[in-house]
């Protein structure tokens, strides 16, 4: 009986021992979070005192150049000069051209020449909102049959 006692007293106090860590719960190999840094041209909030999001001061006005984008093609609309691009991250994204923009890449000298699915990467100015493409090159081509 004696043992018996003893060795629920010791399991039990084992038990209290344990509850009272001054850690949390954690998994294995996980550090302290370290938030990612934010966009290029963007100061991260509680930087400034005014914590809010801003502008570099070369971006004031809220335009970016040279910005790269990479992505799959879905669509062109030539009369319109728009095109549509599904981003990595699965969004769609619609981009306007113009005659000054170049298409480099696998033997696509066109954007009407290509088919959905292909993969590019893209150069723009403009805005968040307004996007013009600049370059576009092909990285990975399905191209029409003629």
């Amino acid at each position: 009986m004696k043992f018996l006692t003893f060795s629920m007293i010791c399991v039990l106090s084992l038990a209290g021992i344990a509850c009272n860590r001054d850690e949390g719960v954690r998994a294995g190999g996980e550090g302290d979070y370290q938030p990612r840094s934010a966009p290029h041209g963007v100061t991260a909030p509680g930087t400034l005192p005014n914590a809010a999001p801003t502008l570099d001061p070369g971006m004031a006005s809220g335009t970016f150049a040279g910005q790269e984008m990479k992505g799959e093609f879905v669509r062109v609309d030539a009369a319109k000069k728009v095109m549509v691009i599904r981003v990595e991250n699965g969004m769609e994204q619609t981009l306007k051209y113009d005659d000054k923009m170049t298409v480099t890449g696998m033997g696509a000298a066109q954007l009407k020449d290509l088919k959905p699915g292909s993969h590019l990467t893209l150069k723009w100015t403009g805005n968040a909102t307004d996007k013009m493409v600049t370059s576009v090159n092909v990285t990975h081509a399905d191209i029409k049959k003629k």
